[in-house]
């Protein structure tokens, strides 16, 4: 069977931050950046992929894309990653690709229910409450990409395909080159016939 990748619109949202703000040294606090890497622990699906390795890997992959483009690297979140995973997860427990959830829930409403907050300066007296990127493939099975057919059946080539999908795609690629964005969590989920599911979220 000959499958195809797929690409959500991405999300992002911006707030003009309140006149309380106003005259404060530190107007806008966002979640101190980490410098971790995904958990070492391993969490391998069936098919036998280390999808804690691949979300390293990605987000390896996405501070080179950054640095390449005079950008600073950022930090690698793990109570951003839990909120990515879960939606990657919750996208395959009830059959649904979108950046918002069959109760009307998005990215900004997983923030807020896991207690995240996220605040970040855009300059101009405005700040970034969030970001988020989805993405859909296959593991070791021939798909369609932009770029052609390929066939992902190792960890490394799995993340970097990833990667390119959100590269390729305008919208996707403005919220992994946004100068503002402090840290990343990767969310990995696949099906048992080995969709792959793929959650990014900013802040």
């Amino acid at each position: 069977m000959h499958r195809r990748e797929v690409l959500a619109g991405l999300g992002s949202v911006f707030t003009i931050a309140g006149a309380g703000c106003a005259g404060n040294d530190n107007p806008v606090d966002g979640t101190a950046p980490n410098s971790q890497q995904p958990e070492s622990e391993s969490q391998q699906n069936a098919a036998g992929v280390n999808t804690t390795n691949v979300e390293r890997l990605v987000h390896q992959e996405i501070n080179e894309r950054r640095t390449a483009n005079g950008l600073e690297p950022i930090a690698y979140d793990p109570a951003l990653a839990s909120i990515a995973e879960d939606h990657s997860q919750d996208m395959i427990d009830r059959n649904f690709f979108a950046h918002e959830n069959p109760d009307g829930d998005d990215f900004a409403d997983r923030y807020d229910q896991a207690g995240y907050d996220c605040r970040v300066a855009t300059g101009g007296g405005t700040y970034a409450t969030g970001g988020e990127n989805i993405a859909q493939t296959w593991w070791d099975e021939q798909i369609s990409t932009t770029q052609g057919s390929v066939r992902y059946d190792t960890e490394a080539e799995l993340a970097a395909g990833i990667v390119n999908q959100w590269v390729n795609s305008t919208g996707h690629r403005e919220n992994i080159l946004t100068d503002h964005w402090e840290s990343e969590g990767i969310g990995i989920a696949f099906t048992d016939d080995d969709e792959v599911l793929v959650t990014q979220n900013f802040c």
